[in-house]
């Protein structure tokens, strides 16, 4: 439903303020009873903090589209007290694309009333907006392409600044959506351990600040040095805001540097010109810092303090969690497997905030094949339904007009996408309608999928087969395995064009989802017309991929010769979840995904796929399946895992720049309860 919740507010900006990073402030004091119930209403691109009285009071603006702009609807009345009551608004936008936001027109559109619904604050041409040096906006490095930018704060300079030329939006949104699930719960301060305490040597002052941190030389007890650095233990991986409280003996720097492991002995700030590092000024005395306006993902929190004498009362984060309901219990009674459940189930926690994400210290991106994993781990678990219905509708928003494709994050603007993960959103969207009987909200979804699987439909060789996408801007990527990662980039040349089976079999497993969500929408002669497409689909993939001497699937076949080559797990599991593989075939092909050790393993990530091909034929295969979660995520365990990895390499992945927090390895949640029959 759209709402009009607005009535005396106008969308407002600082005219010709238009660079990435932006920051503004607005300020209001308000004489108050304190018995008062007041509530903001807001809208912002992109995001803002409230503070009343100098401590947090509201923040966190849903991660929308300018065409569906969200409203945020926060009590604030907890924070007022009697008498004179002043009020800060903290306003940034990114202004600039990545893979969790797309550069539209920065606005703030706001209104403060009283339970009576008088108005006591709000945005319009009189409102005075004023740039800031507190937070700095210029020069400030990105922790990575994906997540956006970093911080760089000074305590010493006064909040409000120059005025700015406040603008009234004359394309501004006529209406607004109410944000579509619960908003996040900020949590006490998270019991940190000291690890470290030294002094340290400032090696390279005038580098990157992840560099900088990264390449600061650790001096022995008693060294001068140019200050003290420490590093602490939260205890497991946790999300939340970075919240210090130092007594310093001067105004000095504090670099802030945060990671999931210790593996340099230190925090690893800079990975690959990522840069995990901030830095604050603060001022002499005692103050604190909470950044409410970048969520972090982390293990340990590193500091820099470039003063002596320093005395720390805290060091750590304020957790931010979505709230969900009681999971249910793991079905089995392992220590083991409810050990594995149990980090599963704090691994999903950290990786779902306004929409899913894949993980929640390099990117915090929504992407179609990581949540589909996520979304039916959420079911299995927690039966929840906002959070996968508001992640479908993203996606849904998303849909290109260039290529009938996702864009690959939502809601963001991505110079590349992967069509196999557009393939699977049209599973993501039958599985929904099958987990809540939504059909309202299928009903919503169905354009999208239409014109996705029309995409998918119009690209169909003479052969009947889906060749690889070969432009610039299409990534054929399956899954982080040799040969199946595919070139982010760059045009395919003829000669490396080829028949993918692990695109057709997804476009098959979409031509299916398609056809379930218009059956059970009534409309039956749509439906057998997707299915019949399915069912050509799948002859023509067992017929040019199928290998029947080994009983496997090849993944490619090269268009300019016809060779066949690479054989993965994946790609036949794929093939029989598809249809492809006949029914008399499928005992042999099951033997070998279980058994063949020429082909390549699945990753973490897809080896849902694999497991549920199995479990096809549970009688035979339901403990090999239940041995084998055991042996992969225990190892995990083993290796001191709080929450489950990008793969199963952990850190080293990626140059170094492996997750160890990442949603889409959670399936065993799913996988348990698909075994018990729960």
């Amino acid at each position: 439903m759209t709402n009009q919740p607005f009535r005396a507010a106008r969308a407002i900006w600082a005219r010709d303020y238009d660079v990435p990073n932006m920051f503004l402030v607005t300020e209001k004091t308000l004489i108050l009873t304190g018995d008062e119930r007041l509530r903001l209403c807001i809208s912002v691109d992109a995001d803002f903090a409230l503070e009343i009285n100098g401590s947090l009071a509201a923040l966190g603006q849903y991660s929308d589209y300018a065409a569906h702009k969200v409203f945020e609807m926060r009590d604030v009345s907890d924070a007022i007290c009697p008498g004179e009551n002043v009020l800060r608004l903290i306003l940034t936008s990114q202004n600039a694309d990545s893979s969790t936001d797309r550069r539209e027109q920065a606005m703030v559109i706001f209104e403060l009333t009283d339970e009576r619904g008088n108005v006591l604050w709000a945005s319009d041409e009189n409102t005075v907006l004023y740039h800031t040096a507190r937070y700095r906006d210029s020069g400030v490095p990105l922790i990575t392409g994906q997540l956006g930018f970093s911080f760089d704060c000074d305590l010493t300079a006064p909040a409000c600044g120059a005025p700015a030329d406040t603008m009234l939006l004359q394309n501004a949104p006529t209406a607004y959506e109410p944000r579509p699930v619960a908003a996040l719960v900020l949590g006490e301060r998270v019991t940190t351990h000291q690890v470290l305490c030294c002094p340290f040597a400032d090696a390279q002052p005038a580098a990157p600040l992840g560099v900088r941190m990264q390449q600061a030389s650790y001096l022995p007890d008693g060294a001068q040095g140019d200050g003290v650095a420490l590093i602490y233990d939260l205890g497991r991986e946790s999300v939340g805001f970075v919240d210090l409280e130092l007594t310093l003996p001067h105004a000095a720097d504090v670099l802030i540097g945060w990671g999931e492991h210790l593996d340099d002995g230190r925090v690893r700030t800079d990975v690959g010109g990522r840069c995990f590092a901030a830095r604050c000024r603060m001022p002499a005395g005692t103050h604190r810092f909470l950044y409410p306006l970048r969520r972090l993902g982390l293990r340990y929190l590193q500091l820099h303090i470039l003063a002596h004498g320093a005395t720390i009362h805290y060091a750590g984060i304020r957790p931010v969690d979505y709230p969900l309901p009681a999971a249910r219990p793991c079905p089995f009674d392992s220590v083991l497997h409810r050990a594995i459940y149990d980090t599963c189930l704090q691994t999903l926690r950290h990786c779902m905030h306004d929409h899913y994400e894949d993980c929640p210290w390099r990117e915090q991106a929504l992407y179609a094949m990581d949540s589909r994993n996520q979304m039916l781990c959420g079911y299995a678990a927690w039966g929840e339904s906002a959070m996968p219905r508001a992640s479908l509708q993203l996606m849904a928003r998303s849909l290109r007009a260039d290529d009938h494709l996702l864009e690959l994050c939502s809601p963001a603007r991505v110079g590349i996408t992967i069509p196999a993960f557009s393939a699977i959103f049209p599973v993501q969207a039958a599985e929904y309608l099958d987990a809540t009987g939504d059909t309202e909200f299928a009903c919503e979804l169905l354009p999208v999928l239409l014109e996705l699987a029309e995409g998918f439909y119009c690209r169909t060789a003479q052969n009947g087969l889906l060749g690889c996408y070969v432009a610039a801007q299409h990534w054929n990527f399956y899954e982080w395995q040799a040969g199946m990662e595919g070139k982010i980039g760059g045009v395919v040349a003829d000669e490396n064009v080829t028949y993918d089976a692990p695109l057709c079999c997804f476009v098959s497993l979409a031509y299916a989802a398609v056809a379930d969500v218009l059956q059970a929408l009534g409309r039956t002669d749509e439906a057998q017309c997707w299915q019949e497409r399915h069912a050509d689909l799948n002859r023509a993939l067992h017929a040019a991929f199928y290998d029947a001497e080994r009983a496997t699937y090849f993944s490619y076949v090269r268009c300019r010769d016809g060779e066949r080559y690479h054989r993965t797990q994946l790609t036949s599991a794929l093939a029989v979840l598809c249809g492809a593989c006949p029914a008399d075939e499928q005992p042999r092909v099951l033997a070998a995904l279980a058994k063949d050790e020429s082909l390549l393993p699945v990753t973490l990530s897809h080896s849902i796929f694999r497991y549920q091909a199995l479990l096809r034929d549970r009688e035979r295969y339901a403990a090999f399946v239940l041995e084998e979660i055991g042996q992969i995520w225990g190892d995990m365990l083993q290796k001191g895992a709080t929450t489950f990895w990008e793969t199963a390499d952990g850190a080293p992945a990626f140059g170094g720049a492996g997750s160890l927090c990442h949603g889409w390895s959670a399936i065993p949640v799913y996988i348990y309860h698909m075994l018990a029959g729960k």
